[in-house]
């Protein structure tokens, strides 16, 4: 077959099925270049997602410690307050 199609096709039209040929192999290669790119892109955005929500929790966490750190610092105050508060006077 590829000997008759040797024989009777001129050049110019076997030349350009060889570039037609070509064209569509670069498409599919582009096209499974693309897939690539948006497997990239999902697993960055999944890391991403996955740090935000760690330093969400990071933050959460620390507000936790602030609050506790503040309540017994407000106790301490008060008791001092109120220890000089019951102090007899003489």
């Amino acid at each position: 077959m590829i000997i008759g199609d040797l024989l009777w096709k001129p050049f110019d039209v076997r030349f350009q099925e060889i570039l037609e040929r070509i064209t569509l192999r670069q498409k599919v290669v582009n096209e499974e270049l693309q897939l690539c790119k948006l497997n990239e892109i999902q697993s960055f955005i999944k890391r991403a997602s996955q740090t935000s929500n760690d330093l969400l929790e990071g933050v959460r966490i620390a507000r936790e410690h602030q609050q506790r750190a503040t309540d017994r610092w407000e106790g301490m105050a008060q008791g001092k307050v109120l220890k000089h508060l019951k102090k007899p006077r003489n």
